[in-house]
């Protein structure tokens, strides 16, 4: 299943790092990415879902996320 490949954080790192965002991909700990896998694989799941649950799942990942960047962001 393509969602594993989520799953090891150093290839989670890599892909970041393809993608341009090498200072990210370092910040980053084995539980920041753990917790993004966990969301992708939500995302995953709920595409079976109504619009309206997709979009509160969206919404609710998208507030995980802002709170992630917000503690590895220097003040």
């Amino acid at each position: 299943m393509a969602l594993a490949f989520f799953e090891k954080p150093l290839r989670f790192r890599g892909l970041l790092a393809q993608a341009g965002e090498d200072e990210v991909a370092c910040q980053l700990t084995d539980a920041d990415l753990a917790a993004a896998a966990r969301q992708i694989r939500e995302v995953y799941a709920a595409a079976h879902q109504s619009p309206a649950g997709l979009l509160a799942r969206l919404e609710r990942i998208e507030q995980r996320l802002a709170r992630i960047e917000a503690q590895i962001t220097p003040s």
